[in-house]
């Protein structure tokens, strides 16, 4: 199972009993322990929590953040082989 929460419009016709889209979670504690993978974008908050489930992700940093801090933290996971960054196409 993936999750999105961005792009919710663009990515709802995607849900299945193996990908979850939605367009906010209440309960994301619940969703990182079941899902097989997350897709987010790379902000601290978000790493920290990542960090406590021990989840395969892909982060997607956010190009409209100060000092493209997300990318540098989604830069530094993968260097240590914890995550895949992947930019966002223009």
């Amino acid at each position: 199972m993936a999750m999105w929460k961005s792009y919710y419009n663009d990515y709802k016709s995607f849900n299945s009993d193996k990908v979850f889209v939605t367009d906010f979670i209440e309960d994301i504690d619940s969703i990182y322990f079941t899902s097989d993978i997350i897709i987010a974008r790379s902000g601290a908050l978000t790493l920290s929590e990542l960090a406590i489930v021990s989840k395969p992700s892909i982060l997607i940093p956010s190009p409209n953040v100060a000092e493209d801090h997300q990318l540098k933290n989604a830069k530094s996971i993968e260097e240590k082989d914890a995550c895949i960054c992947m930019r966002k196409r223009s």
